[in-house]
């Protein structure tokens, strides 16, 4: 209907145009119609400040995302609660990946960002636990699959000055101290650390550029792909 309405405006405007100038329809040119459209759309063509103010408000997805984000924590930790593992890990990891998608939104306020991404980091540390705790059904494949979209995830949570750096080092050496002969262990903190150490070499954290954090990651690489042929 405001459509409507606003084509019948601007073909009003256009005649009154038309005959205060004395022109036919097709002489109009196309300066005087864009005068004519940007008078009718306000602001003269002209960007406002308020056009380019960033955005105060969370997209109605972001919301979403934070409500279902809520409900699968409060299922994961119900489930935890029961020992039903499997159900448990689900949910913390669909509820990651929620929380991640939510720090996306531009309008989102520094301090409940950061707020958020200290609570995934407590999400991301019991998913590895439970993960650990499934030693006798070892599933490479699924565990693999819990980490394949663990890079957006972190690089999300880096824009939040989370230090993936330092989170991947101490699986690293976590993985060094406990897992020995254990190639379960070592496969699932290997994992984690690996993916946090890749995200720490693409962000600006000077850091990982070290020979050190590369050395590290080629020892990982080598030793998951070892595993995983072993465990086929």
């Amino acid at each position: 209907m405001a459509s409507l309405e606003k084509k019948d405006q601007l073909d009003d405007v256009m005649s009154l145009v038309m005959a205060q100038s004395g022109q036919e329809e097709e002489e109009v040119t196309d300066e005087q119609a864009a005068a004519v459209i940007a008078e009718i759309l306000g602001g003269g063509g002209e960007t406002s400040a308020e056009d380019l103010a960033p955005r105060k408000t969370l997209l109605p997805y972001t919301t979403k995302c934070l409500d279902q984000a809520k409900r699968a924590i409060r299922l994961a930790v119900g489930y935890d609660t029961n020992n039903q593992k499997t159900e448990a890990l689900d949910s913390y990891e669909q509820a990651i990946g929620l929380f991640s998608e939510s720090l996306e939104d531009e309008a989102l306020s520094d301090k409940n960002a950061v707020r958020i991404v200290q609570s995934m980091e407590s999400y991301l540390d019991r998913s590895i636990e439970l993960q650990l705790s499934q030693s006798e059904d070892q599933d490479y494949t699924s565990a693999s699959n819990v980490t394949s979209a663990r890079q957006r995830t972190l690089t999300n949570m880096v824009k939040h000055n989370f230090n993936t750096l330092k989170r991947g080092v101490s699986l690293y050496s976590r993985a060094k101290k406990t897992g020995g002969g254990d190639d379960w262990i070592t496969f699932i903190l290997f994992t984690e650390s690996l993916e946090c150490l890749i995200t720490a070499l693409k962000s600006s954290n000077a850091s990982a550029k070290s020979p050190m954090v590369s050395k590290c990651i080629d020892e990982m690489i080598t030793k998951l792909e070892d595993i995983k042929a072993k465990n086929k």
